[in-house]
């Protein structure tokens, strides 16, 4: 039997609906929430975009109650950690208000040793140290953030940044990445060559 356009078109609907209502049903407070929107072409049909449920508001009077800035680097006050202000390889330009130069891409051991050599002082973070960063970086969406944070690399498709730590493989690294306003992390072959983000314990060299 032929079904007409017209019955199609309300299967899809209802499909549609059915499915947005079982995912807010499903979702602790309401999220992730389902907002049906008009299918192009098809009226009375529905599509569902998922929203995610929003992050807490990270502001300027909270960044600066946690972060001092001071041209190339931020001290973090809740880590107790000091952060180049740009990704290893390059260098902050004050006059313009941003990052400029190429980024080293290598492994961990080898951004480790060139760190030793051409940065002293400062070190590849673990893990735990990168999240802490990442965490807020990554929500780079904010236009509080962005100064602090300004060249994050943010979305899919971005490089992973390297961490010192090992993964659960006898041959893994830890890395993290921003997908969208957070910061993911994942267990990478030691081999792999990416970027990282130099950091050293206490508070900024002289203060």
């Amino acid at each position: 039997m032929r079904l007409r356009p017209t019955l199609i078109v309300l299967f899809l609907a209802a499909g549609a609906a059915s499915m947005a209502g079982a995912q807010s049903a499903s979702a602790p407070g309401g999220w992730p929430r389902s907002m049906p929107l008009p299918a192009a072409g098809a009226p009375g049909t529905t599509r569902t975009v998922i929203q995610q449920a929003p992050i807490p508001g990270v502001d300027a009077e909270q960044l600066a109650k946690r972060f001092e800035v001071a041209g190339d680097q931020v001290y973090d006050r809740k880590t107790d950690l000091t952060w180049q202000r740009c990704d290893f390889g390059q260098a902050w330009d004050e006059s313009n208000g941003w990052c400029r130069g190429v980024k080293r891409h290598a492994t961990a051991e080898a951004l480790s040793e060139a760190a030793r050599s051409d940065a002293p002082g400062w070190r590849v973070p673990t893990i735990d140290e990168l999240s802490s960063m990442m965490e807020i970086a990554c929500r780079g969406q904010s236009k509080d953030v962005a100064p602090v944070f300004a060249e994050i690399e943010r979305g899919a498709g971005m490089n992973y940044y390297l961490s010192s730590s090992a993964s659960g493989s006898a041959d893994g690294i830890m890395a993290e990445q921003c997908l969208g306003s957070m910061a993911m992390s994942s267990g990478l072959g030691r081999r792999y060559t990416s970027i990282t983000h130099l950091v050293h314990s206490g508070p900024m060299a002289g203060r």
